[in-house]
């Protein structure tokens, strides 16, 4: 006679599917260049974007959109600095889902009326 574990055996029928789950939620992340991002391109689409309902007024919300980051994603300003010309830098900490992404920051120079200039650091 032989005897079978019913428990193992529930232990090896579930192991694809715990698999499956993991490789699922296993994403990776795509960084992305925004030095060699078009700064005039990206807002000159925002602008198309939003014509209708207007661009944020929260420069965080403003640059994330800018950027095409996701709903889960956010920026969290580090600080600012304005130029003798009226450049406005903003330097800011990304996150996702709450938590900080180690190692990237994000740059963004807008000029006296608002419009991108130019871009640097990485987004994930």
């Amino acid at each position: 006679m032989i005897k079978t574990n019913a428990s193992g055996n529930l232990k090896f029928a579930l192991l694809p599917l715990a698999i499956g789950i993991f490789a699922v939620s296993a994403q990776a992340a795509t960084r992305v260049d925004l030095h060699q991002q078009d700064a005039a391109s990206l807002s000159a689409n925002y602008a198309s974007a939003t014509a209708g309902i207007g661009a944020s007024l929260v420069s965080s919300e403003r640059h994330a959109e800018m950027l095409g980051l996701d709903s889960e994603s956010t920026l969290r300003e580090i600080g600012t600095a304005v130029d003798a010309d009226g450049t406005r830098h903003y330097r800011y900490q990304q996150y996702f889902r709450g938590i900080p992404v180690w190692g990237e920051h994000v740059v963004v120079a807008e000029d006296g009326r608002g419009n991108l200039k130019s871009l640097f650091g990485r987004s994930v």
